[in-house]
């Protein structure tokens, strides 16, 4: 992706990225780091944990220093459901502004989209067409 970018010509402020912190690692701004060296960019536009795996709450403030650090201009989660979320946001200094999960016809989490709904932190569907 960060070949095609510069082989591209686009100015990179054209461009929005998004990476994920897989949480099997254990320090979220080294991974930030090295995201960005590969992608051979100064920041990406989204810096997502991919899932709660460990708990909702343990990477977060790591989230946070990418994002403090200028890694990151904005950071989320994917695949939390509203009790993780809960929990996040009872513990966040800076809230997610995403939540990426399934959602489509098939999978219409009613409870999850007005829990983000009410918390200002937008729901982002993937397979929202099924699986």
């Amino acid at each position: 992706m960060g070949q095609g970018l510069r082989e591209s010509g686009v100015p990179r402020e054209k461009v929005f990225i998004t990476t994920k912190f897989f949480p099997r690692r254990k320090d979220p701004v080294a991974e930030a780091r090295r995201s960005l060296q590969r992608l051979g960019v100064d920041y990406v536009d989204l810096y997502i944990i991919h899932w709660p795996e460990g708990g909702p709450t343990w990477a977060w403030p790591g989230m946070e220093q990418a994002r403090k650090l200028g890694y990151a201009r904005s950071i989320g989660v994917s695949n939390f459901d509203v009790d993780e979320l809960r929990q996040l946001l009872a513990t966040a200094t800076v809230p997610p502004v995403v939540n990426q999960v399934q959602f489509s016809p098939y999978e219409y989490r009613r409870a999850l989209l007005e829990s983000c709904r009410q918390n200002g932190i937008a729901l982002e569907a993937y397979s929202p067409l099924g699986t």
